[in-house]
């Protein structure tokens, strides 16, 4: 999942089950980057199922508590998302942050993006009985940041995508893996992060694979780069 935000019609993350889900995807979709764009926390957290919720919950367990022996045991996403915490924030924020508190500090870091503001946007829906998968695309003329934000509902590894996609040379153009799956629970589409974990665990495996790196130093490797600097104190649980 990367910035989101959209002018909220105040409510639920939208969509009874009807008889347009591709539709309904597209408006669940939009209503989250509404949530980013005026930095809306709360509404941002109700975009989502509960099992992503409880994804966030355990990546600010894993800040607060994790080991090196027990970091080294995480898929690469899971990694990924804890060291990139515990590299920005400062220990007293991690220890007295909560899910809808670790979204507003994303929408902060920039962690959390608008797509529109990288001239993404949606290119396609799949939809499969309860589940839904929106796929993206981009305007060949749109602008990249320096930026490269690798966290949130956008999904990591955004600016290599966006790269590859610009390179193909159509007015939009779908981008492999810039995609958010979705689930419909009681008439309501909501993204399922858990399940986009899966497509930031590929990115950074490719990205290792082709770097010749381990998969560790390939996550903090990329971490230097996107915010300039890594702590020296890592792998120290930032609740001791």
């Amino acid at each position: 999942m990367i910035r989101v935000i959209v002018v909220l019609a105040l409510g639920l993350c939208l969509a009874a089950c009807g008889e347009n889900p591709r539709a309904e995807v597209k408006a669940a979709y939009q209503h989250g980057e509404d949530a980013i764009r005026v930095g809306d926390a709360t509404e941002l957290t109700r975009c989502i199922t509960a099992e992503s919720v409880e994804m966030h919950r355990e990546i600010i367990r894993l800040a607060m508590h994790a080991t090196e022996r027990e970091m080294m045991s995480q898929r690469p996403a899971r990694i990924n998302a804890v060291i990139t915490l515990r590299n920005r924030a400062t220990p007293d924020e991690i220890r007295n942050m909560t899910v809808e508190s670790y979204f507003a500090w994303m929408i902060r870091e920039e962690l959390l993006i608008v797509d529109a503001d990288w001239d993404i946007f949606p290119h396609s829906v799949s939809a499969h009985g309860n589940t839904a998968v929106l796929k993206r695309g981009i305007k060949v003329d749109g602008r990249l940041s320096s930026h490269s934000p690798r966290m949130g509902r956008r999904g990591r590894g955004i600016a290599g995508a966006l790269a590859r996609g610009l390179a193909n040379g159509s007015s939009v153009e779908l981008v492999e893996g810039l995609e958010i799956h979705y689930v419909n629970l009681d008439g309501s589409w909501l993204q399922d992060e858990a399940a986009d974990e899966a497509t930031t665990d590929d990115w950074l495996r490719t990205v290792a694979l082709e770097n010749q790196m381990n998969i560790v130093d390939c996550i903090l490797a990329l971490e230097r780069q996107d915010f300039g600097s890594l702590k020296p104190d890592l792998w120290r649980p930032a609740g001791r």
